[in-house]
């Protein structure tokens, strides 16, 4: 993840994160399938990657995966999966976007599931990710819009912080999310919602470096 003073929540919430079940297997799986296409044979980054869920099912059909969190637990819990269930194309580290932009490694696609609403600095993680895409990279981002979510939970998200339920997130609508991704230099190609049956607020996005 990018830039963000509490790791130490995410490093507190790993184990439990670890064992939690999808919601919704059938929209989880339409993701999946949507970015196969631009992981296979690909040099690919995961942003945000947490215990490993995506990454181990993903990093398969790559070239090469890399998948960070800036979380040392959500790592650390990730690396103890694959060790049971090796991918050869699968590598594990610690780190934030501004921290991978410094070696000069760049990919053929980015994947951020779950993270841009968790950024401090949007706009500033988002031009980042241009800078680690090679030209003509996909970047694929899957995101709380917490501004198009039902008022219940807009209300009662306070209080799930108080309890260490739900971490900051910043309240973006879908048209929030776009205005960013296209002025960080990129080109929306695709938008859908995945979720079955449910309101959705989760816009998965695909989109291409200029």
């Amino acid at each position: 993840m990018a830039d963000n003073p509490g790791a130490s929540y995410w490093n507190w919430l790993a184990p439990r994160y670890a064992r939690m079940t999808l919601r919704d297997e059938a929209a989880y799986a339409r993701s999946l399938a949507l970015c196969a296409t631009h992981v296979s044979g690909r040099d690919v980054l995961e942003l945000g990657a947490g215990t490993g869920t995506t990454a181990l099912r993903l990093a398969p059909q790559s070239r090469s995966y890399l998948a960070t969190d800036y979380a040392a637990r959500m790592i650390s819990i990730a690396a103890e999966r694959l060790a049971v269930d090796p991918v050869p194309q699968l590598r594990l580290q610690q780190a934030d976007a501004a921290g991978l932009v410094g070696r000069g490694e760049q990919f053929d696609t980015v994947l951020a599931f779950n993270m841009l609403h968790l950024l401090p600095d949007l706009d500033g993680t988002l031009r980042v990710i241009r800078q680690m895409l090679k030209p003509g990279g996909v970047f694929i981002s899957k995101t709380v819009c917490l501004r198009d979510a039902p008022p219940l939970i807009r209300l009662a998200l306070p209080v799930l912080r108080l309890v260490r339920i739900a971490p900051w997130m910043r309240a973006l609508s879908e048209a929030d999310l776009r205005a960013s991704i296209v002025s960080a230099g990129f080109e929306i190609r695709q938008l859908e919602y995945h979720a079955s049956g449910a309101r959705d607020f989760r816009p998965v996005i695909v989109a291409l470096r200029h």
